[in-house]
């Protein structure tokens, strides 16, 4: 027998996770990484078997063909044959296919439900070895640029480019996504943000933006929180000192490969820019208690924004200094944003009630408008904070985070330094089915930094 057969038939695995429920909310968390089957954390970078579960029980049906062409460690191979799906699994890497292939080294379990032995290659992700139409969920997880490096020099290795290659390889990997999905398949992506120097580069956003512009229909856009456990008090510590935030989300993308090919819903654009309610404060002394170091910032149910009120003071504002809360959508004033003496930060902030009546294009419209004034009150090394929701409107998600970055990105004098989201802090965990959509729970905060004058911006920003 063995070692993986041993591992699967010992009395403390079992073929599924003890008290599993479907993911209800758009925040996935996962703090311990999965010990049924033969799963196991070994493989650096492999998705928690959680993930490809809810993917493969949400999005597949018994006997649909399920391809991962990152399988890395094999939770989705594994997974697919726990659970009756037809699967191949590819990997450049001769390696991971050597570790998959052990882990899948068990009994067939459900066999009457269409299931077969996943079927094992070394492929290409970039050229998918398969026909057009063929696929009825496809899942991704590739490396995030060159964040982690899975080899020494093999051909064709995405982790090892860097960000700009790495996003071109994107294109060529969306395209070839929709081309083998079959009418309605689905496409599941996990990736996540970068750091260089201090300043975020938002991987996560740019790959996305690849696959709506192919015309996949954006279905799902939840936020999978990462777990630093081990290294959570360092990293608080480094993240005080330079003054950064800890990358600890990533962003699970749900795309259907619609016959409308349509890749944001319509909407109706507001036809004139929209009143603003602004507000000059006084920054406090710092409160420890408000104090984040994430890049994922839970807010009590009580008092959600007066909470990120504290939280972003603490980080982005001297004591003494002006802070200019601006609302949109509230008072009547649509012209200039008032201009206070020692301002340090300005929070810009879309209420979800009003992002979910208006158009997304507007809405871009108005924040580009008000972060040109912010940059002309703000001085050098000021911030502008803003946060966004995302909405659903007429069966598909508009991701308004992406969307405002896409409209600030390229903004005179703004460099963006974080994406952190914003989670609610509740213990309500609600149902779910694989028919229902995911109830948003996150917002994103979106932090730019005033450059000096004549500083290029990066291509990032």
């Amino acid at each position: 027998m063995s070692s993986a057969e041993q591992s699967f038939s010992s009395r403390e695995r079992r073929g599924a996770p003890e008290g599993f429920a479907l993911e209800a909310t758009t925040v996935w968390s996962f703090p311990e990484r999965g010990a049924w089957a033969t799963h196991d954390g070994g493989y650096r970078g492999n998705w928690s078997p959680y993930v490809p579960r809810n993917l493969i029980l949400r999005y597949s049906g018994p006997g649909d063909l399920v391809v991962d062409p990152f399988v890395g460690g094999g939770a989705t191979a594994i997974e697919a044959k726990l659970l009756g799906r037809r699967c191949l699994a590819l990997d450049l890497n001769p390696a991971a296919l050597a570790t998959t292939r052990n882990h899948l080294r068990f009994p067939l379990p459900l066999p009457e439900m269409g299931g077969a032995e996943p079927e094992l290659a070394r492929g290409d992700a970039l050229r998918l070895p398969l026909g057009d139409g063929s696929v009825d969920l496809l899942c991704l997880h590739p490396p995030y640029a060159d964040a982690i490096r899975y080899s020494d020099a093999l051909s064709g290795d995405l982790s090892h480019l860097q960000s700009e290659a790495f996003l071109t390889a994107m294109d060529t990997l969306a395209q070839e996504s929709r081309r083998v999905l079959a009418p309605g398949g689905v496409c599941a992506l996990l990736i996540g943000d970068l750091r260089r120097r201090r300043h975020v580069v938002p991987l996560g956003f740019a790959t996305l933006e690849r696959f709506l512009d192919t015309g996949l229909v954006l279905g799902e856009l939840a936020i999978k929180q990462q777990h630093h456990t081990a290294m959570a008090q360092a990293w608080a510590a480094r993240s005080r000192q330079q003054g950064f935030l800890l990358l600890a989300h990533e962003y699970l993308a749900v795309f259907r490969n619609s016959e409308q090919g349509r890749s944001t819903p319509e909407t109706v654009e507001h036809p004139v820019l929209l009143p603003f309610h602004a507000v000059a404060t006084t920054a406090p002394a710092a409160r420890p208690e408000a104090e984040q170091t994430t890049t994922v910032w839970p807010l009590p149910a009580h008092a959600p924004e007066a909470a990120l009120r504290r939280a972003l003071w603490q980080r982005f504002a001297p004591a003494g200094s002006q802070v200019l809360d601006v609302t949109l959508g509230q008072g009547r004033s649509a012209g200039a944003l008032p201009n206070p003496a020692n301002l340090s930060l300005i929070t810009l902030r879309l209420p979800d009630q009003l992002a979910r009546d208006i158009a997304h294009a507007g809405v871009r419209a108005d924040l580009t408008r008000l972060a040109a004034q912010a940059v002309e009150r703000l001085p050098s090394g000021g911030t502008l904070a803003v946060t966004v929701p995302d909405v659903r409107r007429d069966g598909a998600l508009a991701p308004l985070g992406l969307l405002a970055w896409h409209g600030l990105r390229d903004q005179a004098g703004l460099a963006l330094t974080e994406i952190a989201v914003l989670l609610p802090d509740s213990t309500r965990r609600p149902r779910s089915a694989p028919d229902s959509h995911l109830q948003i729970a996150h917002r994103y905060l979106l932090v730019f930094r005033r450059r000096d004058a004549g500083r290029p911006a990066s291509v990032h920003s």
